[in-house]
């Protein structure tokens, strides 16, 4: 099936097609979801990882379960949350120079170690 409309050449190799047929648009669509998803996953064992690390008064095997327990829109919160909390970490860190990041990475490693 050949795509219909218009389509426009940018620079930098960017092509957009506008009206292209709905297969193209859902194989597509697959894709970015299958990245996504991965994604997604890697930054929910990032986030795990960090509030397990804080909450060291329980042990990280029942706090991982706890958050694995919880419905998944929870997770995604926690998720959003903590890694939110690490970039504005990261920027305040960044205020103090090369010295602030070194020890803005240090107390990253300690925390999920």
């Amino acid at each position: 099936m050949r795509p219909f409309g218009v389509i426009l050449y940018l620079p930098g190799m960017f092509v957009f097609a506008l009206g292209r047929p709905v297969s193209y648009c859902c194989a597509m669509a697959e894709e970015i979801r299958a990245l996504m998803s991965g994604l997604g996953q890697r930054a929910r064992v990032v986030a795990f990882a960090l509030v397990a690390g804080i909450a060291r008064l329980c042990g990280k095997p029942e706090v991982d379960k706890t958050l694995r327990d919880l419905p998944a829109h929870k997770q995604r919160r926690v998720t959003v949350l903590a890694l939110s909390g690490l970039l504005m970490t990261s920027l305040l860190a960044a205020q103090f120079g090369w010295i602030g990041m070194l020890v803005f990475f240090m107390a990253v490693v300690l925390i999920i170690n």
